[in-house]
């Protein structure tokens, strides 16, 4: 359905920085109301970043997080460079040509893209597997490495106990249920830094040792890091190592990991073990850094906080000496929202009706006119976790749902997103006689 003459876009040109699902929820919201729309990325497909844990266990899986970029409106098109600075004030975005590889080409001069607004929706630089790659076969090529690791294994080790680690653990255990998998965490239980109630982290652990999946709680990882630096050891991937099959002459053949009592509150009192030895290691962390670097030389027109993330007000305008023409979505926004989908599709939209009423007014009125977002924290009731294809957790309002995930976690993929914001936000009511594993438990206050 086309925008109405109050709420068109028509005749404007809005460039969206970055190949994130905040750029593609921007660009398809701002060509529904008639917009001319830039994206500057340097990948031709979207990353599907929650699947690459299960990409990384099950062969093939990566070709459904790959998804091209599309363009509804003709005029609208993409590209290929990797942003460099914005001037509010000039009304433009700066952007390197980037080569093949997706790498920036030194031999290309930048170019100047001039628009009417800009949305910067960069994302998250985060670790593997679930990160983004220069390039469709460098990202391949990578979850290739992976596989192969895994398949020659025995044993493999996870180091972190955040829904990525635990997430990771069971596609490795589903995956390969002969191999030996171990999930290290220095927190004094699962998911401790994750706003969910202890009765899930409990309900997780369980899960974990009915799988077969050894989990070691309050112990810490000495020198993570430098495992590269090891005569035994290969880095696969940032993130992931694995022991050499030509082991030099007395050097063990497996790597060994030293651990020590992380001195968390509440852990348990007894001792972690002094070591653990793993074929393979990742080093598995939920969290990743704003991907906003490239933001430091326009701090005329972006103002970053402390963490590295773009400052904006309740309507997503950035706060900056710039004129009010620039927004910021998604992972690399400083929003109060939980960076989940259903948020940042949300925000996408705002921002598009935000553009078209500054599009059309000024000063005042157009404040007036303005939609916003939460000025505080929301409070996150819903948090799913997959353990494994076929089973998990959920944390809704009030209840809590064994195997939720069954019916989310299988298509992981291309129609993802759309089944993980249904299932979480309009959950279809349990059947009247529910088997025992898919029980409603009512959650104690």
């Amino acid at each position: 359905m086309g925008a109405s003459a109050s709420t068109s876009l028509a005749g404007k040109h809005v460039v969206v920085v970055g190949g994130s699902f905040g750029a593609k929820s921007a660009v398809h919201e701002l060509e529904q109301r008639g917009a001319r729309v830039t994206l500057v990325a340097p990948s031709d497909r979207l990353f599907v970043v929650f699947g690459a844990v299960r990409a990384a266990a099950v062969a093939g899986f990566e070709d459904a997080l790959l998804v091209p970029w599309a363009f509804k409106n003709k005029a609208s098109a993409q590209v290929r460079a990797l942003a460099v600075g914005v001037d509010a004030a000039a009304k433009t975005v700066r952007a390197q040509p980037v080569d093949a590889h997706g790498r920036a080409d030194a031999a290309a001069a930048a170019v100047e893209i001039p628009f009417d607004f800009c949305v910067l929706a960069t994302g998250l630089h985060a670790a593997a597997p679930w990160r983004a790659t220069p390039s469709v076969a460098h990202f391949k090529h990578e979850l290739a490495a992976m596989r192969a690791a895994i398949a020659g294994a025995r044993s493999v080790c996870v180091v972190g106990g955040g829904s990525a680690g635990v997430e990771l653990a069971g596609e490795l255990k589903h995956a390969n249920p002969a191999l030996a998998v171990s999930l290290v965490t220095s927190g004094a239980a699962l998911l401790e830094n994750d706003p969910v109630h202890p009765m899930l982290r409990a309900l997780i652990l369980a899960e974990c040792a009915r799988l077969g999946i050894s989990v070691t709680l309050g112990a810490r990882v000495e020198g993570l890091g430098l495992l590269a630096s090891r005569a035994n050891v290969a880095e696969v991937s940032p993130g992931v190592y694995a022991a050499r099959k030509d082991t030099p002459a007395g050097a063990a053949a497996t790597i060994e990991l030293a651990l020590s009592a992380s001195g968390k509150a509440g852990a348990a009192a007894a001792a972690p073990p002094p070591a653990l030895s793993a074929d393979v290691v990742f080093h598995a962390v939920s969290a990743g850094k704003p991907a906003t670097q490239w933001l430091a030389g326009s701090a005329a027109s972006v103002t970053l906080n402390k963490d590295g993330y773009v400052e904006v007000d309740t309507s997503y305008l950035v706060k900056g000496g710039g004129a009010a023409c620039v927004f910021a979505i998604g992972d690399a926004a400083a929003t109060p929202e939980l960076k989940v989908a259903w948020f940042t599709k949300a925000q996408g939209a705002i921002v598009a009706h935000n553009a078209a009423a500054l599009s059309r007014a000024g000063g005042d009125a157009a404040k007036a006119q303005l939609k916003r977002g939460p000025a505080k924290a929301l409070p996150a009731a819903v948090f799913i976790v997959p353990v494994g294809p076929k089973g998990g957790f959920a944390q809704l309002p009030g209840i809590f749902r064994p195997n939720f995930l069954s019916g989310v976690s299988a298509p992981r993929g291309r129609r993802a997103f759309r089944a993980a914001a249904r299932s979480r936000h309009h959950p279809r009511p349990p059947p009247r006689r529910s088997p025992p594993s898919r029980a409603r438990t009512t959650w104690p206050t």
